[in-house]
């Protein structure tokens, strides 16, 4: 593939990218559907909800951490 840039604009150009993305099959797939839990597992996941630990003030604030410095590199629309 060969892409040549002439006296086209820059969000022409972008456009035009993301088009032949799209169309060599990048595109985000449809979700599946979750499948059931069934057997020994539904158990085993419905005693692990039913009994949950709470998390504890550092697990929090590390999080609470992660996030922010998250929050900081990135920005979204």
């Amino acid at each position: 593939m060969q892409i040549i840039f002439a006296s086209v604009s820059y969000r022409r150009v972008v456009a035009d990218l993301r088009i032949i993305y799209n169309i060599q099959g990048f595109m985000a797939r449809p979700i599946k559907e979750t499948p059931v839990v069934t057997g020994k597992d539904a158990k085993r996941f419905a005693e692990k909800m039913a009994h949950l630990k709470p998390e504890s003030k550092e697990e929090r604030e590390a999080a609470k951490k992660v996030y922010a410095k998250f929050k900081a590199q990135y920005t979204f629309w």
